[in-house]
């Protein structure tokens, strides 16, 4: 068994990794890591098997009658201890940064579950320790947050919401695409500083609709149509469905104004409208692309910190 070996090899590499700035080093050591921590898992299993140990962890949140059930059971395992909890990211801080991010990566064609930890490595800087941390159903906290965060964009329209796409792939819609694409472009766009956890999703709130109410202007929706698609094909359909498109958001401004304080919740009229041009786009048009510009990446790299830099 080499668990005290593998900890101090851990130890060193640790050191190396916190005092390095050379970012392929740094790569280097993170790979090496992971070998080490991967081996050092399977001892870990291969001790709890020999120790016949049963993780109960996930049982602590049940009833003091469960509890005192499982007692006969397990009489030498504290399992009314207080769970450790870590400062984490809260889900709804997750919201505007994985709209950018999806946006940035629109053509990735990647699972949900591939982008969420893509996307953790994007933004490891600015985690705190507790994303880190492995849940009870056995899912990272900011995984499994980031499936939360989708849901809310999902709700304002701005993730495809057919069946197949639902849970398997977090693709924006025409709507979001426009929307996403508006602030990538808006220069001066700040979000207002967050007083409270939820002053996160209230800012995301207000930012929908301000951009909304931009897009539905005819100049506002020809302008980001033309800067941001190629091709003549694209842009014609796009500009054909203008006035249904621009009726049914209008609709829309008036919901979210009277549920500001609630959810997002888009009406079935214009979800079902919003599916049908999706599915339309991206089966006929998807080809033809949307044209970043080559500043898109700094552009990210600015929303994202923007996110992140005042404490909430």
């Amino acid at each position: 068994m080499n668990l005290q070996k593998k900890s101090k090899e851990i130890e060193s590499l640790l050191l190396s990794f916190e005092a390095s700035s050379n970012a392929e080093k740094r790569r280097s050591i993170k790979r090496e890591f992971a070998r080490l921590y991967f081996e050092l898992e399977e001892e870990l299993l291969d001790v709890k098997y020999r120790f016949r140990f049963i993780d109960i962890k996930q049982f602590k949140n049940l009833s003091s009658l469960e509890n005192q059930s499982l007692l006969q059971y397990f009489s030498d395992y504290d399992i009314l201890r207080a769970d450790k909890r870590f400062e984490f990211t809260p889900q709804t801080q997750l919201i505007l940064p994985l709209f950018y991010y999806l946006f940035y990566n629109y053509d990735k064609k990647n699972s949900a579950l591939v982008t969420s930890a893509s996307f953790m490595e994007y933004l490891r800087d600015y985690l705190k320790k507790g994303d880190f941390q492995q849940l009870n159903s056995g899912s990272i906290r900011f995984i499994n947050n980031c499936r939360f965060a989708s849901n809310h964009l999902r709700s304002a329209g701005l993730l495809r919401n057919t069946k197949e796409e639902r849970y398997k792939t977090w693709e924006l819609s025409i709507f979001g695409v426009l929307i996403c694409a508006m602030i990538f472009l808006d220069d001066e766009f700040n979000l207002p500083e967050p007083k409270s956890i939820a002053d996160h999703r209230l800012n995301f709130i207000q930012t929908i609709l301000d951009f909304t109410e931009k897009l539905i202007q005819w100049g506002e929706y020809l302008k980001i149509v033309e800067r941001l698609f190629s091709g003549n094909r694209v842009i014609s359909y796009l500009i054909s469905i203008r006035h249904d498109f621009i009726r049914h958001l209008a609709d829309q401004l008036e919901v979210i104004e009277k549920e500001r304080k609630k959810n997002v919740v888009f009406h079935k009229e214009l979800r079902t409208y919003l599916e049908e041009i999706d599915d339309k786009f991206y089966t006929e048009y998807f080809n033809e692309g949307l044209v970043l510009q080559t500043s898109a990446k700094e552009r990210l790299d600015q929303l994202i910190k923007g996110s992140f830099s005042v404490e909430s």
